[in-house]
């Protein structure tokens, strides 16, 4: 936030400016009006035709969550159709395997052939079979990673479902609280979270505890880019997380503090 700006404007207005001359724009989104207004003036300025990953003509639909192995994944269908009368805007997808779990990553995965859409515009030679693959092979860490059977039993709970994410905003974990909903609708929930001191930590906590009903929050500290300059406290997680269960109508039913950085707390719906 201190290098793009203090609001979604300056962010937006901050990464525009990656917008060249008349070099063709995706948009991936959806944004809120004023954000996409203010991209979209950027290229216009720039005399750069933009692309819409959320327009008419683009369809995504998840058709089936596999959670049976121990890297869950979910199925779409993906149609395309950016032009009706130039076929090599068309494109049509039917049963492609996401390891990239939720509705945000279908959206991410439209974008991309977006993308590959106007590289083909361009000359680049990318066949719909080298799209899907692309699709079905992308996986980043730390991006609704599940960890393997293994390293839950290392970690000392065997058997146990566990999810690595790196959300930190507000959107980014009201993300995270539809994935967990979608693949685990009737799972008890125990949250691991330390977070920076720069970030909306209200925000961030009301969208988990509103949308995922998490039995245990266990709050704990981590050094953030290799120092503690940046670390919230767990006195501070607790106080907040409190505070925002009450306005979900959580009960606080346990709260204990330790003397290793970290604090448990239980809710009760």
């Amino acid at each position: 936030m201190n290098a793009l700006g203090d609001s979604l404007e300056n962010i937006a207005i901050a990464k525009s400016g990656i917008i060249k001359q008349r070099c063709p724009v995706v948009l991936g989104g959806p944004f809120e009006p004023r954000i996409e207004y203010i991209l979209r003036n950027r290229a216009a300025l720039m005399n750069a035709p933009v692309i819409s990953s959320f327009g008419p003509g683009i369809h995504g639909t998840i058709t089936k969550l596999d959670s049976t192995e121990s890297q869950p994944c979910q199925y779409a269908d993906i149609l395309i159709k950016l032009d009706e009368n130039d076929p090599n805007t068309i494109i049509e997808l039917f049963g492609v395997r996401l390891r990239m779990l939720g509705y945000h990553q279908l959206q991410n995965a439209i974008t991309a052939i977006c993308t590959a859409i106007c590289l083909r515009g361009q000359g680049w030679r990318i066949s719909d079979d080298s799209i899907r693959a692309g699709l079905e092979g992308t996986y980043v860490l730390g991006r609704c990673q599940f960890l393997t059977p293994a390293q839950a039993k290392m970690l000392g709970v065997d058997g146990a479902t566990i999810i690595l994410d790196g959300a930190h905003t507000e959107a980014s974990a009201k993300a995270l609280a539809s994935t967990i909903r979608m693949a685990f609708p009737d799972k008890p929930l125990a949250f691991v979270v330390a977070m920076a001191n720069d970030k909306n930590h209200s925000a961030f906590a009301h969208q988990l505890l509103s949308g995922a009903l998490p039995k245990v929050a266990i709050l704990t500290e981590v050094k953030v880019a290799g120092g503690n300059s940046r670390t919230t406290t767990t006195t501070s997680l607790s106080r907040i997380w409190t505070q925002m269960a009450g306005e979900c109508n959580l009960a606080v039913i346990d709260w204990i503090e330790t003397q290793n950085n970290y604090s448990n707390i239980h809710y009760s719906d």
